[in-house]
C-alpha cells in the first residue's frame, strides 16, 4: 500500500512538472487580466470580506485555545510577524501563529532550513500539520492586504521567486491564504513550477477555479500533501534516495579517494574522520603546485599549469589503477581539468564522484563547465546556490578539537582575537577593530598569517594599510589545527572577517559555534541561520566598524539541541558524500 501512495505522488509531481512546462510556454508572454476578470475582482473582495469576518466569529474559541497553547508551550508572542511581497510587490507584514523558537532566523523559508524540526515547537508541529498556524491571516483578508484565494505571499527577500513569478503577472495580484500551487504540491514544488502554476491561476482566475482552490485546500490540508520542513516530509524522504544516517552504514569498508587543497591540516581531520567512520581513504593535494607564488599564479592563469597538473593525476592514477573506489570526493577543484576528471570517470566507472566548493564559484575560474562530470554537488555558499540549483547548500563544519563544554564561570586570558590569512580588506578591518579594542583597554590576540615574505613586501606596494606595518606584524608560519583551539579555548570573543566576494560561513564561524563562542563578524548573511543570536554574535560594518561594550560584558547563551550535530566534521562527511 505504501509503495503504490509513494508511487502516486511521484507521477502526480511528474505531472505537475510536465504541466507546468506546457504553461510556461503558453504564459511567455506578460499576462493582462481580461474585462470579465476585472469586473470580477470586486465581488472576491467582497467574498473576502465576508468570509474573514463570519471566519474571525466563527474560530474565536479555537484562536483563544491555539494563543494559550502557543503561551504554555514556550516563550515569546503568539503572532509571529513576516515582510512579505503583496499586490504590486508592495510589501505587507503577514500574521501567523507562531509555530518556532524566537532565535529562529528571520526571513529563511523553513524549507531552506538543513535541520527545521530542531526549531519547531511541540505546538507549532500540530499547527503546522493541520495548517491552523495560517489562521490569523483572515486579519489580513480583512484588511485587504490578501485574498482567500491567490498565490501564496512571497517572503519579501525571496527574488528568485518574485523573479519567475513577474514572467506570468503573478505578483499582479492580491497574494492567497491559499492557491492553485498549493492543491498542487504546496511546499515540495521547486520555484519554477510553483511560478508557472501561479501563471495559471491567474490566466484562469474567476468564481469557478477559486471555488475549485478552496475545496482542494480542504482536500490538502486532511491528507497532509505536500508539506515540507527542510526536506522531512515523507514524499522527500523517500524521493531523495539515502539519508545520511543511512549513509554511515554505507560508507563502512568502502574505498574513498580523497583530492583536497593543503589548507591548515583541515584535510587531514577530513580523512582521520572519514577512517574513523569505518571507510578507506586515500587523499591526495587537489592541486600540483605548491607553493605560494605558483598558487597566486594559478588563481590568474589556471592553464599554465595544466601540462603539470595532468602528468600529476596521471601519477595519482597509476598508484591506484587496481583500486575500485566506491567515492571520489574532490574539494574545490580549481586543477583538476575536465579531461582529468573524464578520465577519472573512465578508470573507476562504479565510483561516485562527489564535489564541494568551500571557496566561492567565482573564485574558481571555469569550476561551473565542470559540474556536468559530477554526481553530487555542494558548496558553502548560499547564492552561489541560488545561482547554480544544481549545487546543494552545506555549511562547513568543526574538527573533534573545537568541540568544547560550555564554561559559565571562566576567565579568559584574551578578550578578543583574530586567527587567519591576511587577504583583500582584512587587514583593513583588522586595525579598526584593534583602535575600538584599544580604547576600551581589552585584552587581545592577532594572528596575521602570509604565505611568505614575498607576499608581505608584495602587499605593502599596493595596500595602504599595511604601509605602516613591519614584517614581525606577520606570521609566516601555520598555525595547526589544534594551536588555533588552544588559543580559541583561552578567548571569551573571537573576529572573523570574510572575503568580500563570499556569502557563505567561514570555518572559523563554524568553529565558534562547536566551541560555545562569540563572535564578531563582517558577514551580515550569517543572520540567516538557525543559531544566529544576537547575544552571541555581533555583526559588523567592514567600511565603518562600531562595536558596543555591552557585547563583551555578556555572557555566552547555549544553542538548541540538535545544533552541534548538524555543523560536526562527520554529518558533514555524509552530506557531501549524499
Amino acid at each position: 500500500m505504501k509503495t503504490l501512495e509513494k508511487d502516486a505522488m511521484i507521477n502526480k509531481k511528474k505531472n505537475v512538472t510536465h504541466n507546468a512546462s506546457q504553461w510556461a510556454e503558453d504564459l511567455n508572454v506578460f499576462y493582462e487580466l481580461t474585462k470579465s476578470q476585472k469586473n470580477y475582482l470586486p465581488i472576491k473582495r467582497l467574498i473576502d470580506v465576508i468570509l474573514s469576518l463570519g471566519s474571525i466569529i466563527v474560530f474565536a474559541p479555537i484562536i483563544a485555545g491555539i494563543a494559550i497553547a502557543i503561551k504554555l508551550d514556550s516563550p515569546g508572542p503568539i503572532l509571529f510577524k513576516q515582510k512579505r511581497i503583496g499586490k504590486n510587490k508592495k510589501i505587507f507584514e503577514i500574521y501567523k501563529f507562531r509555530t518556532m523558537y524566537t532565535n529562529t532566523p528571520q526571513d529563511t523559508p523553513t524549507h531552506m532550513l538543513t535541520n527545521p524540526e530542531v526549531f519547531i515547537t511541540r505546538a507549532g508541529k500540530f499547527l503546522r500539520k493541520t495548517s491552523l498556524d495560517e489562521v490569523p491571516q483572515i486579519f489580513n483578508i480583512l484588511k485587504g492586504d490578501m485574498s482567500i484565494i491567490g498565490p501564496r505571499p512571497a517572503l519579501w527577500n525571496q527574488d528568485d521567486l518574485i523573479m519567475e513569478r513577474d514572467k506570468y503577472g503573478a505578483n499582479n495580484i492580491s497574494p492567497g491564504l491559499t492557491g492553485w500551487a498549493q492543491i498542487n504540491g504546496r511546499d515540495e514544488l521547486e520555484i519554477p513550477v510553483k511560478a508557472c502554476l501561479d501563471g495559471e491561476y491567474v490566466k484562469k482566475m474567476g468564481f469557478v477555479m477559486d471555488t475549485k482552490c478552496f475545496f482542494g485546500t480542504i482536500g490538502s490540508v486532511l491528507n497532509s500533501e505536500g508539506i515540507v520542513e527542510g526536506g522531512t516530509s515523507k514524499f522527500v524522504k523517500e524521493s531523495k534516495g539515502t539519508n545520511a544516517s543511512v549513509l554511515t552504514e554505507d560508507i563502512k569498508g568502502k574505498k574513498i579517494l580523497f583530492f583536497a587543497p593543503a589548507f591548515f591540516g583541515y584535510e587531514n581531520l577530513i580523512q582521520k574522520k572519514i577512517i574513523e567512520m569505518g571507510a578507506e581513504c586515500d587523499m591526495y593535494d587537489v592541486r600540483s603546485v605548491t607553493s605560494a607564488r605558483d598558487r597566486a599564479l594559478l588563481k590568474i592563469a589556471p592553464k599554465l599549469f595544466a601540462s603539470q597538473s595532468k602528468k600529476y593525476y596521471e601519477k595519482i592514477f597509476l598508484e591506484n589503477q587496481n583500486k575500485d573506489y566506491d567515492y571520489i570526493l574532490i574539494v574545490k577543484c580549481d586543477m583538476t581539468s575536465s579531461h582529468i576528471l573524464k578520465k577519472m570517470r573512465k578508470n573507476y566507472p562504479n565510483a561516485k564522484l562527489c564535489l564541494y566548493l568551500w571557496d566561492s564559484v567565482k573564485n574558481i575560474p571555469g569550476v561551473t563547465e565542470k559540474f556536468k562530470y559530477f554526481d553530487a554537488l555542494h558548496s558553502f555558499d548560499p547564492d552561489d546556490c541560488r545561482k547554480y540549483p544544481v549545487l546543494k547548500f552545506r555549511p562547513l563544519f568543526y574538527a573533534d578539537e573545537f568541540r568544547t563544554p560550555l564554561y559559565k564561570e571562566k576567565n579568559y586570558r584574551y578578550d578578543i582575537s583574530f586567527l587567519g590569512t591576511i587577504h583583500s580588506d582584512r587587514y583593513k578591518v583588522i586595525k579598526q577593530v584593534q583602535k575600538i579594542v584599544q580604547s576600551y583597554h581589552l585584552s587581545s590576540y592577532w594572528f596575521c598569517y602570509l604565505q611568505s615574505s614575498f607576499i608581505y613586501k608584495f602587499y605593502k606596494l599596493v595596500k595602504k594599510e599595511l604601509a605602516d606595518t613591519v614584517e614581525s606584524d606577520f606570521s609566516y608560519e601555520k598555525m595547526s589545527s589544534k594551536e588555533i583551539a588552544d588559543i580559541v579555548e583561552q578567548t571569551k570573543i573571537i573576529l572573523d572577517i570574510q572575503h568580500p566576494k563570499q556569502t557563505g560561513l567561514t570555518m572559523r564561524t563554524i568553529e565558534m559555534l562547536g566551541m560555545n563562542k562569540k563572535l564578531i563578524t563582517t558577514n551580515a548573511h550569517i543572520k540567516n541561520y538557525e543559531f544566529y543570536n544576537s547575544n552571541n554574535i555581533s555583526v559588523i560594518d567592514r567600511n565603518h566598524v562600531e562595536i558596543d561594550i555591552k557585547f563583551f560584558d555578556s555572557d555566552y547563551e547555549p544553542l538548541l539541541p540538535g545544533i552541534y550535530e548538524k555543523y560536526s566534521l562527520e554529518t558533514w562527511i555524509k552530506e557531501v558524500l549524499s
